[in-house]
């Protein structure tokens, strides 16, 4: 994350009038001066031919090598964004498919939780290419962009040109600034530069720590002014974690095990560098622990190895009070992590926007019961109409994912 600018609102103020009244941000024939919008520098080609082979070869997903249908542009993009108290620069990935003539939908793709700054989808992108690992996420919006979709996908905050910061892991927030910035960028992008056309339809997705990115930023469009400008036209939400109380009662279940702690750890990792709240890790974590947990996550240990390190058992990782329902949610102790708790978490509003939550009953990492508490939230008369469940049988985490990744770019085609 490089030098800080200048503030967010002084750019929002000092470019409003000028920009409404003489420009149009819908018609490509006007060229805008951006606002959002660093640089950009292209990564590589993707040929469709090796990208249907890569998946036929090591296992098609479900299907999806046979809705690919256009070689992609792939570009590394720079845009502004409000972080601390400042304008930061941060950065994304922005894919195109190539066609001369064609306009195409764009999807704002975000992406689930990553540990390592090599892991940041730009950085994995220039330096290791899309091959090498396939559970990079790179490759879904690879994928989505060569099935016809402009894919726009932010390595939020934390990563990338803001690698320097802590990454504010499960910050309603910074994530939205992080996701709704590079939507801006990604426009004028096109208006500037014209990589690709757009038809004006704007989609939202995500998966994981994604799907609680997603619900955020489509709430923050439609209950927050600042946001009017974007317009969404259907959002799908996979598996996130949208209640962080009831998340962290499903973790501290008696005598439970849970097999990715270092999410978890994040949470607190992230609330304790950004929240107000003074979180004691000694109300939190067992005697043993307590030491042991500030910075085990550093931006360079892959999950896998923290999760190994902490052990799967809650009853040793976690002090008895924390893991105790009733102190938990009636000690003075735990009130300002409560309403951390509360501020980060994702509830439903009246909303207007088509919302799908796709999730899975055989999930161990991320409960079903987030996206049905979730789904329960929201107004009685758009329960069923506009927000729909879409529930996936017997697959895990990692194995619900392009089922839901493909059921969206279906519903999409409808909107």
């Amino acid at each position: 994350m490089k030098a800080l600018k200048f503030t967010w609102a002084i750019i929002a103020l000092s470019l409003l009038f000028f920009v409404s009244c003489s420009e149009d941000p819908d018609d490509p024939e006007v060229k805008i001066e951006p606002r959002y919008l660093v640089e950009t520098e292209t990564i590589s080609t993707i040929y469709t031919a090796s990208l249907k082979q890569l998946l036929q070869t090591t296992g098609d997903a479900n299907g999806i090598a046979d809705q690919l249908n256009y070689d992609v542009e792939l570009y590394s993009v720079v845009y502004k964004t409000y972080f601390e108290g400042d304008t930061i620069e941060a950065s994304g990935v922005f894919a195109c498919p190539v066609s001369s003539g064609k306009s195409f939908p764009m999807i704002s793709y975000q992406h689930g939780t990553i540990f390592t700054k090599a892991e940041a989808p730009t950085v994995y992108l220039e330096s290791q290419g899309y091959m090498t690992n396939q559970s990079n996420e790179a490759l879904a919006a690879i994928v989505m962009a060569s099935a016809g979709n402009i894919v726009v996908m932010a390595d939020y905050i934390g990563f990338g040109e803001s690698e320097e910061f802590f990454h504010p892991y499960m910050n309603v927030e910074y994530t939205n600034n992080a996701v709704l910035d590079m939507i801006r960028a990604s426009k004028e992008f096109i208006s500037v530069d014209a990589p690709c056309a757009s038809n004006n339809k704007l989609f939202l997705l995500g998966y994981s720590q994604g799907g609680s990115a997603t619900t955020g930023s489509l709430k923050a469009i439609e209950t927050e002014a600042a946001n009017s400008d974007i317009d969404v036209t259907a959002a799908v939400a996979g598996s996130g974690a949208y209640n962080l109380s009831e998340f962290r009662k499903y973790v501290m279940k008696p005598n439970s095990e849970y097999q990715k702690p270092s999410f978890i750890l994040y949470i607190f990792e992230s609330l304790k560098e950004y929240s107000p709240a003074d979180i004691d890790y000694s109300l939190i974590f067992s005697e043993e622990y307590v030491e042991m947990v500030p910075g085990m996550i550093d931006g360079y240990t892959y999950s896998y190895v923290i999760d190994n390190e902490l052990g799967t058992y809650m009853g040793r990782i976690f002090n008895d009070n924390f893991e105790d329902d009733e102190t938990f949610n009636t000690s003075d102790d735990y009130a300002p992590l409560r309403v951390a708790f509360e501020a980060n978490s994702v509830e439903g509003w009246d909303i207007e926007t088509p919302l799908k939550l796709f999730y899975s009953n055989g999930d161990i990492w991320v409960p079903a019961s987030q996206s049905s508490l979730f789904y329960a939230s929201f107004p009685s008369t758009k329960q069923g109409s506009t927000v729909k469940l879409n529930p996936l049988t017997g697959l895990d985490h990692v194995g619900a994912f392009y089922p839901t990744i493909l059921g969206a770019l279906e519903w999409f085609e409808g909107q």
